[in-house]
């Protein structure tokens, strides 16, 4: 419990915390037990801590310490779920359902239809298969309880309205099942790395792909759409996992309510359609996509933490498909605030910033971009993304060449350094080749240089392996150097013959 207790103190959000401190302090002063009482203490004093202090903790609390966390666990539930109810509907929903099971209790059965009724709508709206087949039983027990001969047509109405209910949560739950099928079984393709696997996935799941399998409920059609982009991805077949995330997007926007009450997933699908708008290409969806993704206004700390990792990272990933480096210093401190905010991981940290540097880099930008890829490679100590690192060591590399730097020599030995550890084991030659072209580059006179530009384009062109995509960005560096053409508008002219 005690770790349960401060893991769930440090979960809630800012917002969360003022409601249960200011409710707690309503009842705080009302006669109770001494673990009552002193339950607010001890939120409050777990919440300074960064760490848990047990032996802290039982110096104040004392032999109460054990009935308080209890009590205070409970309290901080009980206060979570008023807070929620003012916003989710399947939690006032299920107050609906209770609130309308007291008055059957007591008798007021007018009353108590009347909440069935309300409830009914609101799952209704938010097509709430589980909650309307507990209001259909709450329904039909509250006939029974007042049957007449009249209610006759009323009490087999239900029976009807329960039969295609129950259809409706058969499909749900076969869509869930696949779907949990479908992630088992990609994930053990990806681990075994035999590509042949995906001929059996796809005969394996051929009446998933199957549109006249699609189901007719509303979320089960959603969890469906959901994980055929999942498997179409593993079956290398972007395009027509495209369609099917599109169809998804249609489905959340026309069930507003569902987006309200599943906003997490509604995020996620929003994202996973911006990224594969941009994989396609189509520029044109994707730009819309982005006004959609900034219109959104979260409601919740948490879900504007979850809708700044999915919405950066996208963002940052078509305006350097497109060329688009406007206003890169604000983007750079909304990283950076982002990531101090909301406690981003060492992973999303290092692909917010690695593509930062990549347009950093298209815009010219270069001591800009060498302190982003600065943050990556100072942490050698990190073993997650070493992609990123090596990205950013070389990006870091090509900036201080332009700058004609004093330290290039020494960032060239330290990337070599770099790509010769262990842990880099996953590369190939490219960026050990690219590099060693760069000393040449830096060695030679500038009358005996593009020969050399032209061989590295020539080497890119066969050999783009790269990591992190910046093989395409270097390629057009090279031009640049060969045609005097700028990055961004290689870029944008690419863009603009493909929208």
């Amino acid at each position: 419990m005690k770790d349960d207790l401060f893991g769930l103190i440090k979960a809630m959000a800012p917002a969360e915390k003022r409601y249960f401190k200011v409710n707690s302090k309503k009842l705080s002063g009302e006669k109770a037990g001494k673990a009552q009482a002193d339950y607010v203490d001890l939120f409050e004093l777990l919440n300074q801590m960064d760490e848990l202090d047990d032996q802290k903790l039982r110096k104040v609390f004392g032999k109460r310490l054990a009935d308080t966390r209890a009590y205070l666990y409970d309290a901080i539930l009980r206060s979570m779920r008023a807070y929620r109810s003012k916003r989710f509907l399947y939690s006032q929903i299920k107050d609906k359902i209770i609130d309308a099971r007291y008055l059957l209790d007591v008798g007021l059965y007018e009353q108590a239809e009347y909440c069935l009724e309300e409830a009914k709508q609101m799952a209704e709206s938010s097509s709430d298969t589980l909650s309307l087949l507990e209001i259909n039983r709450e329904c039909r027990k509250l006939l029974r309880r007042t049957f007449t001969q009249e209610k006759e047509r009323n009490l087999l109405t239900h029976t009807h309205a329960l039969h295609k209910l129950e259809t409706q949560m058969q499909e749900e739950f076969w869509a869930l099942s696949i779907s949990d099928q479908v992630v088992v079984e990609t994930n053990r393709v990806m681990r075994s790395e035999n590509r042949l696997e995906n001929e059996r996935l796809r005969q394996e799941f051929a009446a998933l792909l199957d549109d006249a399998n699609t189901p007719q409920s509303v979320r089960a059609q959603l969890t469906c759409f959901q994980i055929r982009v999942v498997l179409l991805y593993h079956l290398g077949e972007n395009a027509r996992g495209y369609e099917e995330s599109k169809k998804g997007m249609a489905l959340w926007d026309q069930h507003p309510v569902l987006q309200e009450e599943e906003p997490f997933s509604y995020i996620n699908d929003l994202a996973n359609l911006f990224h594969l708008a941009i994989s396609q290409q189509d520029f044109a969806h994707a730009a819309l996509l982005q006004k959609k993704f900034e219109a959104y206004k979260p409601q919740s700390f948490h879900e504007e933490s979850w809708w700044f990792r999915k919405f950066m990272g996208a963002d940052l990933i078509l305006r350097i498909n497109t060329g688009d480096t406007n206003n890169l210093d604000d983007i750079a401190e909304k990283i950076q605030t982002g990531i101090a905010r909301f406690d981003v991981a060492i992973s999303g940290q290092f692909h917010f910033y690695v593509n930062l540097a990549m347009l950093q880099f298209m815009a010219e930008q270069y001591e800009r971009c060498i302190e982003s890829c600065e943050l990556l490679v100072r942490r050698h100590q990190i073993k997650d993304r070493q992609d990123a690192r090596v990205a950013a060591g070389i990006l870091r590399v090509i900036a201080m060449y332009e700058l004609e730097h004093d330290d290039f020599e020494n960032a060239l030995r330290a990337s070599d350094r770099l790509l010769e550890k262990e842990e880099i084991g996953f590369l190939e030659d490219f960026e050990q080749t690219l590099l060693a072209h760069l000393r040449v580059l830096n060695r030679a006179p500038e009358k005996e240089r593009r020969p050399i530009w032209q061989k590295m384009e020539q080497f890119i062109i066969e050999k783009n392996n790269s990591l992190m995509g910046i093989g395409t960005t270097l390629r057009y560096w090279v031009v640049q150097h060969l045609t005097g053409e700028s990055i961004v508008q290689q870029i944008k002219r690419e863009a603009l013959r493909n929208t």
